[in-house]
């Protein structure tokens, strides 16, 4: 078997957003061909809500997750700022978290930190039916 030889070590690699490609090459010949692409700067943020629907009876909890994207839709797991969390309509502000055990911003403030660009907001319909809307 023949050993196989690296063009540059991967310990000198400077990232940077873009597309690394691969290949692995057996006797000259492209055996191999992979491409993976990096993320940019954050662009904008998607909003996802739980597949279960919301009834309004004050006991129903709604899980909203917050991702930061780049224009192309791919996370940026390297995003980490603050967004600014307001319900509108018939429901509740439960609590906001990012996951992180070091952030010590209270659960349920209107100012939430991403990490890895994720956050997570949770809230309560109110009796009253109606439209609700979140807005991060």
């Amino acid at each position: 078997m023949k050993p196989i030889v690296y063009i540059f070590p991967a310990g000198k690699v400077r990232y940077q957003p873009g597309t690394l490609e691969a290949n692995r090459y057996v006797d000259a010949m492209l055996i191999t061909f992979v491409e993976k692409g990096t993320a940019g700067r954050p662009t904008h943020m998607q909003l996802s809500l739980a597949d279960m629907p919301l009834r309004a009876n004050r006991e129903d909890l709604e899980v909203v997750i917050v991702a930061l994207q780049e224009s192309s839709g791919r996370l940026v797991p390297t995003a980490h700022t603050q967004v600014y969390v307001s319900i509108a309509g018939p429901a509740k502000q439960i609590g906001s978290c990012n996951g992180n055990p070091n952030d010590h911003m209270r659960v349920g403030e209107l100012i939430c930190n991403t990490l890895n660009g994720l956050a997570l907001g949770v809230v309560r319909a109110r009796v009253k039916l109606g439209y609700r809307n979140a807005v991060w």
